[in-house]
């Protein structure tokens, strides 16, 4: 069987030399928990991306990790 062609990239990303150094990050979730994260990300007025994301940099201070995180998209 032969593979399926991948959708070409948006016309946003096309312009993005660096779009190949991404990775992302998946997290396995019931829909009760996934809707409780997209509301209480509402609630903070961000995405549910950037809320993680502020999320895991507070925890990660709060336990004494001592690296500064780097920017999660450049």
């Amino acid at each position: 069987m032969a593979k399926k062609k991948a959708p070409d990239r948006s016309p946003k990303n096309k312009e993005r030399t660096d779009i190949d150094k991404f990775t992302t990050v998946g997290v396995r979730a019931s829909k009760r928990w996934a809707k409780w994260l997209e509301d209480v990300a509402k609630h903070d007025r961000v995405t549910v991306a950037a809320f993680v994301e502020k999320a895991a940099i507070e925890r990660a201070q709060r336990i004494g990790f001592g690296k500064e995180p780097p920017e999660r998209i450049p």
